[in-house]
């Protein structure tokens, strides 16, 4: 324990030393090194490209537990290439990106960027170097090594993971920052941009961005960057809803902030001026095209953004203007989107007004590639090219023949641009292949090297089945992977939910190891898909709750109903009081009781919906004096979670919903998974003390087909529940080491709750109607 805290301080001194640091080929700086004194920000004559980027102002990592720092050591989130290439990269942000994504007040991150002692945050840093890097080619090979938008994101999102950052408006334009990664059309995960959209949403909401209430004690210069930050988080929520057929996150009825003015873009302060009008007008403009909604207003409100158009903005190739043509390419998308909505039932007026905005695209992109200008502009350019050459192909079948012989010419142009395109981005070539067929959707993808695709309308319909939902929240590997595999192989519709997500096609092998890494919700889906079930993938947070709430939403949206809840997601930490540290402890209560509490919450009104028929599973243990030993603060929240449990039920019992019911369950010999690979690789034979998790999906499975009145408020044991309810005798199946008695760590008995005057609650006080009586 002494060395362990020695350890601490020793690392505490070393963060308090070091400022960021800019890498070069010969000189490096990470917090492995042995302390030493940091220099200021020197240039070394041998190289322009060597340079320390260091400060009195420390980088701050003393509110993370040493094992979050290690992770972001060996995540290198600390490390930025040379300063000469930081300066590009900044560069390029702010010319070709900020007026997409206008979050950032440029004036005084400059002014923190230029001044060694007071660096800007790290994490916003990075996240700026990450959306540069796909725009800036010169940089992907350097001194330094391959720049690429994937080792920034990397770096940002393990900084953002880590809690590294304080500041709600940093970690908020970050976040922003991080929606603009896209690793291909098919990113709909953790590393996708629908993610870092929604969770923008979800922390701009609770701090009360989209309230006009909570601008009011702000400094003018937050005031702005918050406006910009709210109505860029709105333009992404409508653009992706649009893009991906997802539904919208932000109700326009509960947004109460006031509109953009050209007065938001002031940079430093009131007597300034804007910095870049034409920047300013093309936002604002982009902001009016979200506000629409239905095809018959959307259709209306387009004529009507046409007319209002400001002369700086409005595009002719004779004229171009970068900004105005991104500005009308997002115009004429919107147009074809509108056709492909009403074909093939549309008039001929309608297919010609579709043609010309298709060709329009076509020739704003074809005027972008002419003038070195296609490679900056923002990845939902790709979007625009595919919907155009959609809406083309479309019409190859018109009834209108003078159209044919211009539609091939398109057509041809359009993929010339994505072939242009494809260099520059995954994604594009992605859709390039689509585009002319190269990539068959009907086909089986291979197992190591096809992609993740969104289910096609066929199979959105398949899965609104009429078997029962079940939503397992922490389910990506280990036992929460076998629960949801076990229920659908057994007639359940599984969402597939946990915080980590992959590319499940490109996973090799595939099946992964359950019990690694390579395990994710997206891996858990194709595995049940690929054996013939209904599964959905839906990342999630516990610790958010209003991702929690968003998770419970969405599962209901896709698959029509929700009948069983199992809460599986738990952090763990087994030491004593003394060796765990506050903010572990922190870690394990928003992950075990308020996670479970928040996805109770969440769902409650559904199952009210049902009638009050629903079964919720947490994974919990009974309750008794040993288990607390050498592990106080696990247990702490472990045992709430019980709580709950007993008194949930008891809740149900009380309002007559005799068709609910809560049980926890907990192993009573351990089961194999990630937590005890450590041992065993260790010691191989700590195998024989094993089972598989068969046997703990196997007795959820038990309580669920039994009835309610005999589960429910139960805190069962899975041997013991199967043995008793189920007429199981025979465990040897589920020895991991076939032959095996595994050591049973749990008591054969366990206490009585329940008291004599367990009915006798006397005048039950109820905090709501109390409250109500006040109001």
């Amino acid at each position: 324990m002494d060395a362990r805290n020695d350890a601490r301080e020793w690392e505490k001194e070393r963060h308090e030393q070091q400022g960021l640091q800019f890498q070069n080929d010969s000189v490096s700086w990470d917090f492995r090194e042995s302390p030493q004194s940091v220099p200021s920000m020197t240039r070394f004559a041998n190289s322009s490209t060597e340079h320390e980027y260091a400060s009195k102002s420390p980088i701050l990592v003393d509110h993370l537990d040493p094992l979050d720092v290690d992770i972001l050591n060996q995540r290198h989130a600390f490390d930025l290439p040379s300063q000469a290439v930081c300066d590009v990269l900044v560069d390029v942000f702010f010319k070709w990106i900020a007026p997409v994504l206008p979050v950032i007040n440029r004036h005084d991150f400059m002014r923190r960027y230029r001044n060694p002692q007071d660096p800007p945050s790290i994490l916003l840093l990075q996240a700026v170097l990450m959306v540069a890097s796909r725009f800036h080619h010169d940089a992907q090979s350097t001194g330094n090594g391959v720049i690429s938008p994937r080792i920034f994101y990397k770096k940002v999102k393990a900084l953002y993971d880590a809690g590294y950052e304080g500041d709600p408006t940093t970690v908020l334009q970050a976040v922003v920052l991080l929606g603009v990664y896209w690793d291909g059309p098919d990113d709909l995960t953790e590393s996708g941009i629908f993610y870092w959209s929604r969770l923008g949403i979800a922390l701009a909401q609770e701090h009360g961005l989209h309230q006009s209430e909570s601008y009011v004690t702000l400094s003018a210069t937050k005031r702005r960057v918050w406006k910009r930050i709210w109505w860029t988080l709105y333009t992404r929520d409508r653009s992706v809803a649009a893009a991906f057929g997802r539904p919208l996150h932000i109700n326009s009825e509960d947004c109460t902030v006031e509109d953009l003015r050209e007065s938001d873009f002031i940079e430093y302060d009131e007597n300034d001026s804007v910095t870049d009008r034409t920047a300013a007008l093309f936002f604002m403009q982009s902001t009016e095209d979200s506000r629409m909604k239905g095809a018959a207003q959307c259709e209306l409100g387009l004529n009507d953004w046409l007319v209002s158009c400001p002369s700086e903005l409005q595009w002719r190739q004779s004229r171009h203007n970068f900004w105005s043509a991104i500005l009308y390419s997002t115009f004429y998308t919107i147009v074809c989107q509108l056709h492909l909505l009403q074909t093939p039932d549309s008039s001929k007026e309608a297919q010609s007004s579709a043609f010309h905005a298709a060709t329009s695209i076509v020739s704003i992109l074809e005027t972008l590639q002419s003038r070195g200008e296609l490679k900056y502009t923002p990845s939902f350019i790709i979007c625009h090219a595919v919907v155009s050459f959609v809406t083309l192909r479309s019409q190859m079948e018109a009834s209108i023949p003078s159209l044919l012989h211009a539609i091939r010419q398109n057509l041809e142009a359009n993929l010339d641009m994505l072939q242009f395109e494809r260099k520059l981005s995954v994604a594009a070539e992605k859709c390039r292949k689509r585009a002319r067929g190269e990539e068959n959707d009907d086909s089986t993808p291979s197992r190591s090297s096809a992609r993740f695709k969104r289910p096609k309308a066929t199979e959105r319909h398949k899965m609104t089945s009429n078997n029962p939902v079940a939503l397992v929240v922490g389910a990506s590997r280990g036992i929460g992977r076998q629960i949801a595999i076990d229920l659908a192989k057994n007639g359940y519709k599984v969402v597939v939910a946990a915080k980590t997500t992959s590319d499940a096609y490109a996973t090799v092998p595939f099946p992964p190891d359950p019990n690694s890494s390579q395990s994710t919700i997206n891996t858990v889906e194709r595995e049940i898909k690929e054996s013939g079930g209904e599964a959905f993938a839906l990342p999630v947070d516990v610790r958010d709750v209003k991702q929690v709430e968003n998770l419970v939403h969405e599962a209901v949206r896709l698959a029509g109903r929700l009948d069983v809840l199992v809460y599986n997601s738990g952090a763990i930490w087994w030491s004593s009081v003394a060796n765990t540290p506050t903010k572990r402890f922190q870690l394990m209560q928003r992950v075990n009781p308020e996670g479970l509490y928040a996805s109770v919450q969440a769902a409650l009104p559904y199952f009210e919906k049902n009638g009050w028929k629903g079964r919720i599973i947490v994974v919990s243990p009974p309750i008794y004096s040993r288990f607390f030993r050498g592990k106080t603060a696990y247990a702490m929240g472990k045992v709430g979670m019980s709580v709950l449990t007993k008194g949930l039920a008891m809740d149900f019992v009380r309002q007559g919903a005799k068709d609910m019911a809560i049980t926890s369950i907990w192993p009573a010999v351990s089961i194999e998974s990630a937590a005890t690979e450590a041992t065993t690789n260790e010691d191989p034979s700590r195998k024989a003390d094993l089972r598989k998790p068969t046997i703990f999906s196997d007795a959820i499975l038990g309580i669920l087909n039994n009835p309610t009145d005999i589960v429910n408020g139960q805190l069962v044991l899975d041997e013991d529940f199967l043995r008793d309810h189920c007429g199981v005798s025979d465990f040897s199946k589920y020895a991991v080491v076939p032959g095996s008695q595994p050591r049973r760590i749990m008591p054969k008995e366990l206490p009585v709750l329940e008291v004599a005057e367990q009915d006798d609650e006397g005048m039950r006080v109820d905090s709501t109607k109390l409250r109500k009586a006040k109001l």
